[in-house]
């Protein structure tokens, strides 16, 4: 959303769209296969803390997209898609619709390997 010339997706990919939906500028990508390493990078710049990051884990269409644009700040939840994101506090860190009962707790090993 609204990405300044230091924003992250130029650096994972140069395979992403750029559309304008109510008047909000907005980048995304589909299909990045991204490893811990590639996240625990992207978190730790100074330039993450200035933006918000969401990764989705299922198929999005336009619909979808046009949806998590505009419930961005009140309600991604309502899309019914499995998410994370971080915001640009650095400490708020979401985790939308888990689709496992166990999700936390796969979540907590994963991040501790």
């Amino acid at each position: 959303m609204k990405p300044t010339k230091n924003s992250i997706i130029y650096d994972i990919t140069s395979s992403y769209t750029e559309t304008k939906i109510n008047s909000k500028k907005c980048l995304y990508s589909a299909g990045l296969n991204l490893l811990k390493e590639d996240i625990k990078n992207i978190i730790e710049t100074d330039d993450f803390y200035l933006g918000n990051l969401i990764i989705i884990l299922s198929k999005l269409n336009y619909e979808r997209i046009l949806n998590l644009v505009n419930l961005w700040d009140s309600g991604i939840y309502e899309v019914g898609i499995e998410a994370f994101r971080m915001c640009n506090d650095g400490l708020s860190f979401y985790w939308y619709n888990p689709k496992d009962i166990l999700a936390e707790r796969k979540f907590t090993t994963l991040i501790n390997r």
